[in-house]
């Protein structure tokens, strides 16, 4: 039997309602729930497919962000990621009280979803649009020039890594050129590779030595700052381009695929924890502190901490707190909507300063964490828990919104009119969806959302420009 990546999470609601019966009853009809839920507005008609694949993602994000750790949470409620440093831990009834109120929100967030598709899909569909230096099949076309860019991006990277640190978390030293790495999407290089094997499979393994090096060496570059963030863009590449595409894989296989990729997680945590605090100085010193990491820790500990890597629930549990208990006046204003949309500003235009107020990440790692100002480190609180810092009293307004915007950005998607591009702007806004539910940081997922649409024009135009030059 063959199921796709919309059955699979629907799956996963289901027997984990069935399991929460014989352990919490409240916790079992949440999932439940959801699943009736789902059901219901995905039986609604969308004849558009960009915008119905794109319902598929919103589920995904839901899932990933919060209802994953719902489970971990639900059964161990001392796993709370900021406990330790808040003094605040919840009770379980705190923490199924936060599931209903994400159930609520994925219901407020399909309506809106929902209501902006039959209200704009006929003023959408005037629009169209086309950029005349996508031609037919240009990633074969200007495989060359591509290819050499993103090599010259990657050595762009791994210079300002090697010279100032740059993109180490904790370690950058200030440097005007740092802001270079704005222009190195990083995901772009691995969307281009899965669409050259899921379009175009016959070239791609012609050319595999400079796909498969393009893509190692930029995961290269990503790991020696510390960072698993590579095998989270690869995921994401392939689960959305599933989505997209709808692909249908096996029960056995994709169980098989599951478990090798949470033993990847696992060893991918290990070998980051080693780069960034034990620094060993030869091969054989890395794989004994990568094993003793991973012997140290049992597997609930393990799934714990991936788990929390996805910590949309463990911040909107804690913004609730801060709520009921006063937020702070300075929270409030980072996370309202005009500061944000400054910062966006900020964010886009290099060494541009245009508030001095600080931005969520920041202020989640001061008035969250507790650290100093001067202090590199970044936290978040995941989508629901911003728009509650932001907006406590219209929250629920708030996430409807955010449900029309998603699927009026879907539209506009819809009516791109190279299939290719389809395929790279749809991985694209996919993966800022998640981002922002995984995040709530809106002032730097925005800026670097438009960032990237930007770069990814160019870059397609260049290569345009130097094919069209060798050419003539």
């Amino acid at each position: 039997m063959k199921l796709n990546i919309r059955s699979y999470s629907l799956f996963f609601f289901l027997i984990s309602s069935f399991v929460f019966l014989f352990y919490n009853v409240k916790v079992s009809l949440i999932y439940f729930f959801v699943f009736l839920a789902y059901i219901f507005f995905d039986n609604i008609p969308i004849n558009n497919p960009i915008v119905k694949r794109g319902y598929v993602v919103v589920l995904f994000a839901f899932l990933i962000s919060y209802f994953v750790r719902g489970i971990i949470l639900s059964i161990f409620p001392e796993f709370f990621m900021f406990a330790f440093f808040t003094d605040y831990y919840p009770n379980r009834l705190d923490i199924i009280t936060s599931l209903f109120d994400v159930f609520i929100f994925f219901t407020i967030f399909s309506i809106g979803f929902m209501l902006s598709y039959y209200s704009l899909k006929k003023i959408i569909n005037i629009v169209e649009f086309k950029f005349s230096f996508a031609k037919r099949s240009w990633p074969l076309l200007y495989f060359n020039s591509l290819t050499y860019i993103f090599f010259t991006l990657i050595f762009i990277k791994l210079i300002l890594y090697i010279i100032f640190n740059a993109g180490v978390k904790g370690e950058e030293v200030s440097t005007p050129l740092v802001f270079l790495l704005r222009f190195i999407p990083e995901d772009l290089i691995f969307i281009y590779a899965v669409l050259l094997y899921v379009k175009y499979p016959d070239f791609a393994k012609k050319n595999w030595i400079r796909i498969i090096s393009l893509v190692g060496l930029m995961s290269l570059s990503i790991l020696l700052t510390g960072s698993k963030l590579f095998i989270l863009l690869l995921l994401f590449c392939f689960i959305i381009v599933s989505i997209l595409f709808n692909y249908k894989f096996n029960v056995f296989k994709f169980l098989k695929l599951s478990i090798s990729i949470f033993i990847i997680l696992v060893i991918s945590f290990a070998v980051s924890a080693v780069i960034k605090f034990q620094n060993p100085s030869n091969l054989f010193d890395f794989v004994v502190y990568v094993s003793d990491y991973i012997d140290s820790n049992n597997f609930i500990i393990i799934l714990d901490s991936i788990s929390s890597r996805f910590i949309g629930l463990d911040g909107y549990i804690l913004s609730k707190n801060f709520v009921t208990n006063g937020v702070d006046e300075v929270m409030s204003d980072v996370y309202g909507l005009q500061q944000t949309l400054v910062r966006v500003v900020d964010y886009i235009i290099p060494f541009g300063k245009f508030t001095d107020s600080i931005g969520t990440g920041k202020a989640v790692s001061v008035y969250v964490f507790g650290f100093d100002m001067d202090h590199l480190f970044g936290g978040a609180l995941g989508v629901f828990g911003s728009l509650l810092i932001g907006n406590s009293t219209f929250v629920e307004f708030a996430v409807f919104g955010y449900g029309i915007f998603i699927s009026f950005i879907y539209l506009l998607l819809s009516r791109i009119f190279d299939d290719d591009l389809k395929i790279i702007f749809f991985y694209i806004f996919s993966y800022f969806l998640i981002h922002s539910f995984m995040s709530g940081n809106f002032d730097r997922l925005i800026g670097l959302l438009i960032i990237k649409i930007v770069l990814t024009i160019v870059y397609i135009y260049i290569s345009f420009i130097l094919t069209k030059v060798k050419l003539n």
